[in-house]
């Protein structure tokens, strides 16, 4: 399979002028990852994919410092790393929180669903969306 690198596009990091975006690969480069901060470094979050699974990425490691949760920080991120999943081409978002916390509760007002056990940690699940 044929690797290519993908590059933030314009109109994206236009739409998000407060954040700063740097693309990374995994070791054996089969997984890419973007991970994106707030200018002023409050907030941050990834979104990455597997080369095999150009129709999925995963969301992760979503994290507003505390004094500035609840200014809207933490939706920006989850909407730009949708948007990055759309603009590649994935059909699905994918991402795994702890079953009955606040965070499954927030994902699944934004449209996230069950999707399956998180075999390597009982106490969490799979949760997915349609993009």
């Amino acid at each position: 399979m044929k690797k290519t690198q993908y590059h933030v596009p314009d109109h994206i990091r236009a739409a998000y002028p407060d954040f700063i975006f740097h693309r990374s690969t995994d070791y054996l480069e089969e997984t890419e990852i973007i991970t994106v901060m707030h200018c002023k470094g409050h907030a941050m979050a990834q979104v990455y994919w597997y080369h095999d699974q150009p129709k999925r990425v995963f969301l992760t490691h979503l994290v507003v410092e505390f004094p500035f949760r609840n200014r809207g920080l933490g939706l920006q991120l989850q909407q730009l790393r949708e948007d990055i999943g759309r603009d590649r081409g994935a059909k699905w978002a994918l991402l795994w929180v702890v079953k009955r916390s606040w965070m499954s509760k927030w994902y699944k007002r934004r449209g996230y669903r069950w999707h399956c056990k998180f075999d390597e940690e009982p106490k969490c699940m799979w949760m997915k969306k349609k993009l």
